[in-house]
This record gives C-alpha cells, sequence and structure tokens, in this order.
C-alpha cells in the first residue's frame, strides 16, 4: 500500500511559511516577500497566537487570510512600561538619543519616544501592542517525520554556508550532519549550528542525539610568478 502523504498541517508538523502582516489600518509591518519563507514548528507559540492557530488545519499551497485581534497579538498597551529615563544614562553609553531610536536594554528592545529636559521617554512595550493585525500566508512545504523534519532544519539553518538536505540523516534516533571542508565554518555558522541542534532537541521528540561530523583541509598555497 502506498502511504499518501497529507497536505494538511498538524500541530508539531514542521512548515515554511510565507506570510503578510498588517495592522488594521493597512500598514504592512512584515513580509517574507523577497526573502525564504520562514521554517517553524505549528501550534508550538513560535508565532503570535492567533496566526499560529490559524496554521493548524490549514492546507498546503493554499492561501489563507486571517484576523488577530490584540488579544492574541502582541496584547494591550501597558502604560507601566514608558519610563522617563535622564539623558545622562545614554551618555555614559555614548549615546545620542533622538526620537524614534530603538536599543536594546537587558534583552528588551525598547523605542524612544521624546527628549526633552534632561530626561528620555522610553517606551518599553512591543511596537504591535495595542493593535489588531491581519495576516495573509501560505504553507509553501510541511515536514510531518522526523527525518524530514530534521533535513529541513538543518538546511534552513546552514545552507548558506553548504550544508544541504542531502548531508543529513537521521536514522533510530540519531540524526547525522555532514559539514564537508568546501562548507563555511566561520563564527555564524557555529552559532547557527548551535541554534539549530537546541531546536531540533525540543521540537523533535523522537531524535536522541546529533552527531556533527565536520571536515577541514589544508587549503593550497597559490604560487605567484
Amino acid at each position: 500500500m502506498v502511504e499518501i502523504a497529507s497536505t494538511t498541517v498538524n500541530a508539531g508538523d514542521f512548515v515554511k511559511l510565507d506570510y503578510s502582516g498588517k495592522t488594521s489600518d493597512g500598514k504592512e509591518f512584515d513580509s517574507t516577500r523577497g526573502r525564504k519563507p520562514v521554517l517553524v514548528v505549528a501550534g508550538k507559540n513560535q508565532l503570535v497566537k492567533g496566526l499560529d492557530a490559524a496554521i493548524i488545519g490549514a492546507e498546503k499551497g493554499v492561501k489563507k487570510s486571517v484576523d488577530v485581534p490584540r488579544d492574541k497579538a502582541f496584547g494591550e498597551r501597558n502604560p507601566e512600561l514608558v519610563r522617563l529615563i535622564p539623558t545622562q544614562k545614554f551618555a555614559e553609553q555614548g549615546i545620542k538619543p533622538v526620537p524614534g531610536m530603538a536599543f536594546e536594554i537587558d534583552g528588551v528592545l525598547a523605542r524612544v519616544q521624546s527628549v526633552s529636559g534632561g530626561r528620555v521617554r522610553v517606551d518599553f512595550n512591543h511596537e504591535l501592542a495595542g493593535l489588531d493585525l491581519h495576516y495573509d500566508f501560505t504553507v509553501t512545504e510541511i515536514f510531518k517525520k522526523p527525518e524530514e523534519k530534521i533535513s529541513a532544519l538543518f538546511e534552513d539553518a546552514l545552507g548558506a554556508f553548504g550544508v544541504k538536505a542531502e548531508d543529513v540523516s537521521f536514522k533510530e534516533g540519531v540524526a547525522r550532519v555532514n559539514a564537508g571542508e568546501k562548507v563555511v565554518k566561520n563564527s555564524d555558522f557555529i552559532a547557527r549550528k548551535l541554534r539549530a541542534i537546541a531546536f531540533a532537541l525540543e521540537f523533535v521528540p523522537e531524535l536522541k542525539k546529533i552527531v556533527f561530523e565536520e571536515e577541514y583541509a589544508r587549503l593550497e598555497k597559490t604560487e605567484f610568478k
């Protein structure tokens, strides 16, 4: 009996998603237009709640739209997250604050609202807090089996460095990733590799271990005449 792959998204599936997001007044704030679809795990809170729920049951290749109320997006604005910070604090860091500037404090993104009288008014709310959103999206690919998920994940994370889906295998709970000598192995590669490993161990329950096989070769010397 031939097994027919399902084209409907279930929770836990890895999916590639093309999307655009707009505010209720039609202003686009994010889109995959001009770049590759994003790889996410359906139903695992990697997207805003309303969009995450909408992709469950979606059909591969079928464009869908969903209106996401603020309570299932980035929540209401919290006035307590708007604070006044002395300008001196910015000066100590060599920063000249101007309205609209975005910066990060302790891993939290904030924006300067105004600068006046030696104080800076800073908003720590998400820029989309308090807004209802609209998404148009298409699930372009669905990965259901553990070997499909593993291959898709590492190709997505490391493809720019030269790792392809065929360089990844999965058998009896062990994933093997072959990063040959032509694969670029710099600090960015290492960071992305570690993130992909953590992602795989969290979202592929059948996975027990990941083995990386990295090859390094001596560069040939170029003779100048």
